[in-house]
C-alpha cells in the first residue's frame, strides 16, 4: 500500500529519516547498532503515544497495551537510501479507531523530538512538564540511550510530512541521564512494617523482611534496641529508619534502624466529631477497625456501617483521617436532600443518623 493511502486502517502519521555517519565505516552500519537505534525509537513512540504518559498520577510499573493500542502508531521501514547510512522510518496508525487523539505537540515524531530536546538539554523541569508520568519518563530515557549517537557516530534526523524539521542529535555521553531519572535517590525518615529474619549481633545488623517487598534488607541498628531484637524475632514489627524509594514508589533500600516495636493494631474509638463547626456526639462510641492494606505498609481504618475506609502511613495518623472523613460524610451525605443521593448514599445517611444522638 502506498504511503499516501487514505485508508485509515493504514494511515501515514509521520516520516523521519535517520541519517547515521559512522567513523571509518563509510556507507555501512553494524546490524546490532541499527537494531538498537530502531528499538529505541519504538520505545519512544510506545511511551509518547500513550495518553497515560501525560498523567502525573500514573502508577504503572509495566507497559500493558491493548490489542488496539498495539496496532496504533507502528513503525515501518522504507528502503535505505544511498550515501552514509540513511534509514527512513514511517509511522503508521493501523488501528480500527481511525485518527487518534494526541495529547501534546501534535502527533508522530514532532512530539517525540520536542521531548528528546528536553532530555538532550538536561532540563529536568521541562522533561517533567512534557512527560508527567514517572513510568513514561523512565521509558523515554531508556529509548534515548539507544537512539543518541555513540562514540564515533553522528546522527541527524529529519522528520515531518509537509513541514520538515532537521536535528543533529546530541552525543549520548554528554546527556545527564542520571540527573533526569524520575526518582530521588535520597533517604527519608520512615516507619516500615516487617519481620526480623535474623540478627548479626557482632556487626550490629538485622535482616528485615519487609511486608510487600521481594527481598530482605540488612540494616545497621542502634545498640540501645539490641535487648529487644531476639525476643522480637519472627514477630511483625514497626521499624523507624531511613528509606530510599525507587521509581515506582517501592522500597529500594533501608538504613539506620533507630527504633523498633512490635506491631499492635489498635481499634480507634470515636465518641464525637466536628462538622461545619458543630460538634456531634455518637449515641455509643463507634469502633473503627484498623488493618493493613495489601502492601503491608499502609494502615487502613474501616467502619463498614458508614462505608468509611481511610488510610495513613503511620497508625497514629489514622484518627485524624477518620475524623475528617466523618465530617465530610456528615456534611455531604447525612444532611443532604434525599433526592440528591444515590441508593448507597441514602443507606449511609440512614445509618449515620441512627448512630448520632443529635
Amino acid at each position: 500500500m502506498s504511503a499516501g493511502t487514505s485508508d485509515f486502517k493504514h494511515r501515514l502519521v509521520d516520516r523521519m529519516t535517520i541519517h547515521v555517519d559512522t567513523e571509518n565505516l563509510q556507507h555501512e552500519i553494524a546490524y546490532s547498532r541499527l537494531r538498537e537505534i530502531l528499538d529505541g525509537y519504538d520505545i519512544l513512540i510506545d511511551a509518547l503515544e500513550d495518553d497515560r504518559a501525560y498523567n502525573a498520577d500514573d502508577t504503572r510499573t509495566h507497559q500493558r497495551k491493548s490489542a488496539e493500542a498495539k496496532s496504533s502508531h507502528k513503525l515501518y521501514l522504507a528502503p535505505a537510501t544511498a550515501g552514509s547510512y540513511a534509514c527512513e522510518a514511517l509511522l503508521y496508525d493501523d488501528s480500527e479507531l481511525g485518527k487518534q487523539a494526541s495529547p501534546l505537540f501534535g502527533e508522530g515524531f514532532t512530539r517525540m523530538l520536542k521531548v528528546m530536546d528536553a532530555v538532550s538539554e538536561g532540563d529536568k523541569a521541562k522533561f517533567t512538564e512534557r512527560v508527567p508520568s514517572r513510568f513514561a519518563r523512565s521509558q523515554v530515557l531508556s529509548g534515548m540511550k539507544k537512539v543518541t549517537p555513540h562514540a564515533g557516530e553522528k546522527i541527524t534526523v529529519t522528520a515531518g510530512l509537509e513541514h520538515t524539521v532537521t536535528e543533529n542529535l546530541r552525543q549520548a555521553d554528554v546527556i545527564p541521564f542520571k540527573e533526569l531519572e524520575p526518582y530521588d535517590d535520597s533517604y527519608v525518615d520512615a516507619e516500615i512494617i516487617g519481620t526480623i529474619a535474623s540478627v548479626d549481633f557482632e556487626n550490629r545488623k538485622l535482616n528485615l523482611r519487609i511486608h510487600g517487598a521481594s527481598k530482605k534488607f540488612s540494616i545497621p541498628y542502634d545498640a540501645e534496641i539490641e535487648d529487644r531484637l531476639m525476643e522480637s524475632r519472627h514477630k511483625t514489627m514497626t521499624v523507624k529508619c531511613k528509606v530510599r524509594y525507587n521509581l515506582n514508589g517501592d522500597i529500594d533500600d533501608v538504613q539506620d534502624a533507630d527504633g523498633i516495636e512490635e506491631l499492635v493494631l489498635k481499634p480507634i474509638e470515636i465518641k464525637t466529631f466536628k462538622a461545619d463547626g458543630i460538634t456531634h456526639t455518637f449515641k455509643s462510641p463507634i469502633s473503627v477497625e484498623v488493618s493493613l492494606d495489601e502492601t503491608g505498609q499502609v494502615y487502613l481504618g474501616i467502619f463498614e456501617p458508614l462505608g468509611l475506609c481511610v488510610y495513613a502511613t503511620h497508625q497514629d495518623e489514622l484518627r485524624e483521617e477518620v475524623l475528617n472523613d466523618l465530617a465530610w460524610r456528615w456534611s455531604e451525605i447525612a444532611v443532604a436532600d434525599n433526592e440528591t443521593l444515590a441508593s448507597d448514599a441514602l443507606a449511609i445517611k440512614e445509618a449515620f443518623i441512627k448512630l448520632v444522638g443529635d
